[in-house]
């Protein structure tokens, strides 16, 4: 499949897809609504680049993350504060958006994520070394030939619900980033021609999760 047939159909099924606005979390207000990009490059595969938090950072230090961020006087709308904060952060220029997925509270914080999908042609994101401090490619076709999803079981108000985590290069992903990732593999699926793997808890805890941001870098 060429380039340019795996964007349209990608691009068709963004478009077809029916995101939603979950509701705040147990806690939360999740009234911040944030930018973010989830770029994406193809090849043979459809590859997505999310950075890494520096840990000198006050919110969220040493998460993964998309690059995204608050509204400035000067976005347009929240695409505008995804582009701008993707150009900041991973250096990202002429990302062609597709499309929205699902708007995400974050468990932790009253943030929001308001994620674009990005087509980009190059070259490779790289972190800026100060809000985020390295970028990994994450491979489609290599995530979704997994055995499994690990996942934390979370109470959600009486209702049990399991978290994606993924392992990435060493390091966790979790939280909403970690849902919008797995919300993105489910269209990757249909163009691949790939089953998604079960979701299954384990064998994560929630107090091993965030010991695992305190081990990123701070710098580069």
């Amino acid at each position: 499949m060429s380039k340019d047939i795996s964007v349209h159909k990608l691009s068709a099924l963004i478009e077809n897809y029916q995101w939603r606005e979950w509701p705040a979390l147990p806690g939360q207000t999740n009234d911040i609504r944030c930018g973010v990009l989830v770029p994406v490059m193809f090849s043979d595969d459809i590859t997505v680049f999310a950075g890494v938090r520096s840990r000198g950072l006050e919110n969220h230090a040493g998460e993964i993350c998309f690059p995204g961020g608050r509204p400035e006087d000067s976005d347009k709308d929240l695409q505008a504060t995804a582009l701008r904060e993707a150009r900041e952060e991973m250096g990202i220029q002429g990302a062609k958006i597709l499309g929205r997925l699902s708007s995400m509270p974050l468990y932790t914080s009253n943030y929001r994520l308001e994620p674009f999908v990005g087509i980009i042609d190059g070259p490779t994101p790289v972190a800026d070394g100060s809000e985020l401090v390295e970028v990994l490619a994450v491979s489609m076709r290599e995530i979704l030939a997994r055995p499994r999803i690990n996942a934390l079981a979370w109470d959600n108000e009486g209702v049990m619900s399991l978290s994606p985590v993924f392992e990435l290069s060493g390091r966790l992903m979790f939280g909403a980033t970690a849902y919008v990732l797995y919300e993105f593999m489910t269209l990757c699926s249909v163009l691949l021609q790939l089953e998604m793997p079960p979701m299954e808890e384990g064998p994560y805890t929630w107090p091993e999760i965030v010991e695992s941001t305190k081990n990123q870098p701070s710098r580069l």
